[in-house]
């Protein structure tokens, strides 16, 4: 006999993009992760002794003579393609109900694949794997399915997977320290709601919907607004290449003159004057959000946020904040994950409110620092005591971080009511 023992999956990022309606036209990246509960297929050649030549248990109990008269889809397409001659008895079992969004029939079927070429004798890659699954999901059983399922079942563990237009797959595993996977798995939480469902039926409205969401990438818009007085070209020049590739529609606005004229008007002040650039944006992305029926994306990240290095109704003036749970460390891990150019990357952190300007200088404290001092202060409630001790870092940077957070309260929180 030979048992199989396949993992379920879990998707954070990218689902949808798996589909070939998606990635044949745009490419399709998901980032998703194998979990310790698995799908088991028993198999073994059934003597010539029984009534009936096929054996397959599963939610029900089959007993047939011929191929075509066994019911499970999977199993009598991946007999039939794999032409297998003799009689089989097939036993599926799982840690996990069936049609629960885990991915379980890719499992099903990588692992009923897997049997099979085991029993012929045969190792197969877990590349051959994942792609004969695919091939048996969609083409043999023509289910509307995307890709990332298979992949995932197939090689197991935490990865990026980038797809091709040509349905060709680049897998990047993504390795965790044993402290980040701990952290990373004392986040996640699985409820089972007891609903089930097909979801190759779900898959045909998301895939319907695809033409629309593909027109609805076009309602995206960026502005670029350096003030051609201190913004240096360099960040202009980054920002104009990642739309090209993106391929969005954007505006440059240089805001040097705007700013000269509301200059003119105010009594002089280094500080203020920069954070004016800051609300001069905020207008003009406001005014354009206005105009086309658009949300505003935030830019800030986590450390920024609760240290509250962002200006008020300036660059912290957003109606979504979609990278606020990540540090700064962790965004630009998450960065080079995705691909996004090392120069960008690894330059430093600016807001660029005045000539030369450089976040960390200003606030006298790298970001590694403010980030593991966020993270036991924040994430682990941890005293500053403690905080000195465990992180080596002097008390004067840690207890100015604690007062940063403290001490900007009220950029994180709505006006009360009076």
């Amino acid at each position: 006999m030979i048992i199989t023992k396949t993992p379920y999956r879990v998707s954070f990022f990218g689902g949808g993009t798996d589909y070939p309606e998606w990635f044949q036209e745009n490419g399709g990246a998901v980032l998703a992760t194998t979990i310790c509960h698995y799908c088991y297929i028993h198999g073994r050649v059934l003597p010539p002794f029984f009534d009936y030549k096929y054996r397959v248990v599963w939610s029900k109990m089959e007993h047939v003579i011929e191929l075509d008269e066994i019911e499970h889809p999977v199993v009598r397409e991946a007999l039939k393609w794999m032409n297998i001659p003799f009689g089989m008895e097939i036993h599926h079992n799982g840690d996990l109900p069936a049609r629960s969004g885990l991915g379980s029939s890719s499992s099903f079927s990588v692992g009923m694949l897997h049997m099979l070429h085991t029993l012929n004798g045969k190792s197969p890659s877990k590349e051959k794997l994942a792609k004969e699954a695919i091939f048996l999901e969609q083409s043999l059983l023509k289910e509307t399915v995307g890709v990332q399922d298979q992949i995932l079942t197939s090689h197991g563990g935490l990865n990026k997977v980038e797809i091709l237009p040509s349905g060709e797959y680049k897998l990047n595993p993504l390795a965790l320290s044993k402290d980040r996977t701990s952290d990373f798995e004392d986040r996640i939480l699985l409820f089972y709601t007891g609903v089930s469902r097909f979801a190759s039926n779900i898959a045909k409205k998301q895939v319907l919907a695809i033409p629309k969401k593909i027109d609805d990438e076009k309602e995206v818009l960026a502005l670029v607004m350096p003030d051609s007085a201190i913004s240096p070209s360099s960040e202009t020049g980054d920002a104009l290449k990642i739309i090209g590739e993106i391929g969005i529609d954007y505006k440059l606005i240089d805001i040097n003159t705007i700013h000269k004229r509301y200059s003119n008007y105010l009594e002089p002040d280094d500080l203020a004057l920069g954070n004016l650039r800051a609300r001069i944006r905020s207008n003009i992305i406001y005014y354009y959000a206005n105009l086309k029926n658009l949300l505003v994306l935030g830019t800030s990240d986590k450390s920024e946020y609760l240290i509250g290095y962002f200006t008020k109704f300036g660059d912290g003036s957003a109606d979504l904040l979609p990278i606020v749970s990540l540090y700064k460390t962790q965004l630009r891990e998450f960065a080079k994950t995705i691909g996004v150019p090392n120069n960008i990357v690894t330059k430093k952190s600016s807001p660029n409110l005045w000539e030369g300007h450089d976040a960390e200088t200003e606030i006298g404290i790298s970001y590694e620092e403010i980030d593991s001092v966020l993270y036991c202060l924040i994430d682990k409630k941890l005293p500053v005591d403690e905080i000195v001790q465990k992180t080596e870092i002097s008390r004067k940077s840690v207890e100015k971080i604690y007062q940063m957070y403290q001490n900007t309260q009220h950029k994180r929180i709505l006006p009360e009511r009076v």
